[in-house]
């Protein structure tokens, strides 16, 4: 079973929005000289108490395909709702 989510990019607000499945969060970029992560400080599912926070590390280029971001955050998600 997958989730079935759609991911934004955000310019302005350096980011992604996620949503889709219960799901409606934004992911803002952090990292340091070595590592660019995509995080979320509570990931939340409609019907579900339980918050999750989401951090997802990108390629070197600090960039990553939006196939493969939301690919990434089914499989991270998918520990935690399946």
């Amino acid at each position: 079973m997958a989730f079935d989510i759609f991911v934004e990019h955000d310019e302005k607000r350096s980011g992604y929005w996620i949503q889709g499945d219960g799901f409606d969060f934004f992911a803002y970029f952090t990292g340091d000289e070595k590592n660019e992560f995509i995080e979320c400080d509570s990931v939340r599912r409609e019907g579900s108490d339980y918050a999750l926070h989401l951090s997802i590390r990108l390629g070197r280029n600090g960039k990553v395909d939006k196939d493969i971001l939301e690919s990434a955050i089914q499989r991270e998600l998918s520990k935690y709702w399946l």
